[in-house]
């Protein structure tokens, strides 16, 4: 009896303790997965950010897209996009042991996001991500020779914050 009673506390406090966490995202990188529930969202100068730090196979990643509207997305289709500030444009981006990796600039795979538990879901489209380093000469960048394939779902965090 005392042992059922400590095993359903238990159960009960680990229950609390996830209700407040955030949905589990995925992303693939050339087929290796990375599940992560440390999405964090900002609003930085109005518009919306997601962005989050993991490891893959012990190489760092910073992954992060915006939005070019002034809210998260619950419905809809955006181009991911190498940079740009249309509203149908997704800039999307991430560093993977310290190399930048954005899609090609005639980019035209679709971010499709749908509304869950009254936040967003984005489902990225397996796109195309090649190495980009900046050109010594000026303030551009030139694309390299390495490319991954990438998709995956991110969620909208449940804390949003505003720098």
């Amino acid at each position: 009896m005392k042992y059922t009673i400590l095993l359903l506390s238990a159960l009960i406090f680990f229950i609390a303790c996830n209700k407040d966490r955030n949905e589990r995202s995925e992303l693939y990188i050339d087929g290796k997965s990375i599940s992560t529930r440390n999405v964090e969202g900002y609003y930085i100068m109005g518009e919306p950010e997601l962005y989050f730090k993991d490891k893959v196979d012990e190489k760092t990643i910073h992954f992060g897209l915006s939005f070019n509207i002034h809210k998260f997305p619950t419905s809809g289709s955006y181009i991911l996009s190498y940079g740009g500030t249309g509203d149908s444009l997704v800039p999307i981006g991430f560093v993977l042991d310290q190399i930048q990796y954005y899609t090609d600039k005639q980019n035209q795979t679709k971010l499709d996001v749908y509304e869950y538990n009254g936040r967003g879901k984005y489902i990225i489209n397996p796109t195309w991500f090649y190495s980009y380093f900046p050109d010594p000469t000026n303030s551009y960048y030139i694309k390299g020779n390495d490319s991954i394939l990438v998709r995956g779902t991110i969620y909208e965090p449940k804390n949003i914050t505003v720098r």
